[in-house]
């Protein structure tokens, strides 16, 4: 699972905030293989009162070039963490903010 969204950009140090504040990631996974992780996961399927969102990323494109920090966890690169913000609430803001930021500093 690969982290993305307003939380993977607060992670490089580019705070951007969206509505409710939930991880998004992206699982390799077909869309029929995803209605499985949550399960996996100890978890279950809602409609309403997520507290975690998974996207189907067959493609991997969330993966590729990735970046892993010392505690494991895995963030997508710059360029998907956009994209995906904009699949959250006031998305098109967030995206401004991100760029305005992301043009501002080095992502290492």
């Amino acid at each position: 699972m690969v982290l993305t969204g307003a939380l993977a950009a607060e992670r490089m140090g580019l705070p951007v905030l969206t509505g409710t504040q939930r991880p998004l990631y992206r699982v390799r996974a077909s869309s029929e293989d995803l209605e499985k992780i949550p399960q996996a996961l100890g978890g279950f399927r809602t409609e309403r009162g997520a507290n975690l969102t998974l996207i189907a990323d067959p493609e991997h494109l969330a993966s590729s070039d990735a970046r892993t920090d010392g505690d494991g966890r895995v963030t997508a690169p710059p360029s998907r963490v956009m994209l995906d913000l904009y699949l959250e609430p006031r998305g098109q803001a967030a995206v401004g903010v991100f760029l305005d930021l992301w043009g501002s500093k080095e992502i290492t």
